[in-house]
């Protein structure tokens, strides 16, 4: 029992940031997701004000494609962050049976995109935008997650990391600047988003195989990206402009751009 309200009854995830369970509320008797933050995270007296304030600010946006939050339990257990539990399968399950489908992907994205907009007008980032963190629900909708809980542990605002030095993200959907350390941008999600596109179309990431973090790092700052088409055969050529145009223009932009959002 979390914050004597929320009964845990399975564990569903964990990753460089934590773990995710999923839980009742015994208060209103809905099914939610629950974040706890890894415990080295959490050694950081700082933290809790921090994610309160962020929880706070997520709260507060309202767009049919992001996942809510609800709650924040401060208690002797850790510090926990209470958000909209989403039925359905993420892309990366989608992406298992095969590529999607060129009009599935782009009005997909068009819908993550709105999203984005949405909370980029907030400012708030959400700095882990790929596959895994979009759900479809079976009735079609698509949902965000993570907004205000992947990047609230590198916040240049409050000074707070998890190691000296550290990067956080996921390295095949990281922009340049997210990889050099440099303070976020709005950009950075445009980035993942542009790879997550990338990806539906052709079934893989731009820098598929490259083994390590740093040989993929290495490739996103310094390669070009493989036309889509070189990949699918099926896309048409003409449409690989607009992707690459996009992947290029936002790496030039996130050289330059010093624009900060309110998360990351």
């Amino acid at each position: 029992m979390i914050g004597g309200r929320y009964a845990v009854d399975g564990l569903l995830g964990s990753g460089g940031m934590g773990s995710v369970y999923r839980a009742k509320d015994q208060l209103l008797g809905r099914v939610v997701a629950i974040k706890s933050l890894r415990r080295d995270l959490s050694d950081d007296s700082r933290l809790p004000l921090i994610l309160r304030d962020e929880a706070r600010a997520v709260a507060t946006l309202n767009h049919p494609a992001i996942a809510g939050v609800h709650d924040f339990v401060e208690s002797d257990e850790g510090n926990f962050i209470v958000m909209e539990y989403v039925y359905g399968e993420n892309l990366m399950a989608l992406l298992r049976r095969g590529r999607v489908s060129p009009m599935e992907s782009v009005a997909l994205l068009r819908v993550v995109l709105d999203a984005l907009k949405h909370a980029h007008e907030s400012g708030i980032i959400n700095c882990d935008i790929k596959p895994g963190n979009i759900m479809l629900t079976p009735d079609g909708r698509v949902k965000v997650l993570d907004f205000g809980v992947a990047s609230l542990v590198e916040n240049p605002r409050q000074g707070v990391h998890s190691t000296e030095g550290s990067i956080v993200g996921t390295p095949s959907y990281m922009s340049p600047e997210g990889i050099r350390g440099e303070a976020p941008t709005l950009h950075r999600d445009l980035y993942g988003a542009g790879v997550t596109l990338y990806e539906l179309l052709t079934g893989r990431q731009p820098f598929h195989g490259m083994g390590s973090a740093y040989k993929i790092f290495h490739a996103i700052t310094s390669l070009p990206v493989p036309p889509p088409s070189s990949v699918n055969p099926l896309l048409d050529p003409a449409g690989d402009s607009v992707l690459l145009r996009a992947l290029r223009l936002l790496t030039h932009r996130s050289r330059e751009s010093p624009a900060s959002g309110r998360t990351c």
